[in-house]
């Protein structure tokens, strides 16, 4: 995982960021703003439900976000590491394998942006 500065793109248009960071292969997913002052920001698109810590999920990938539940109510410990983004910040990382969600707690509204594809490690300054 990487936490990065991405450069604004100069006319604004968030689906042509990443083309040159990962060329055609990248696709832009789109966008959501997120309400101030939420503990979970993740909302289940069907139902509109709060779903908390997940993986971004296929059908039939494992793990898949029951599986860890299901550690965790049986008792077990998942670790979780709490990372700050400012405004402008983004982070690259492997959603479907890593155990992530988003939050507002004590800040305003987020705007977030996605968009998957693969990039080489170093291809924006990481910030730690």
């Amino acid at each position: 995982m990487e936490i990065v500065r991405p450069p604004l793109p100069a006319e604004g248009r968030l689906d042509d960021l990443a083309l040159p960071l990962g060329g055609e292969q990248v696709q832009y997913i789109g966008q959501a703003l997120a309400k101030p002052h939420m503990l979970t920001t993740t909302d289940n698109y069907r139902d509109g439900r709060l779903i908390g810590l997940h993986l971004d999920d296929y059908a039939r990938r494992y793990p898949h976000t029951d599986d860890y539940r299901a550690h965790a109510a049986a008792g077990h410990t998942i670790h979780v590491l709490r990372v700050r983004l400012a405004p402008g910040e983004g982070y690259i990382a492997p959603t479907e394998y890593l155990l992530h969600d988003g939050s507002t707690q004590d800040q305003e509204a987020s705007a977030i942006a996605f968009w998957l594809g693969h990039w080489q490690r170093g291809k924006l300054p990481s910030l730690i």
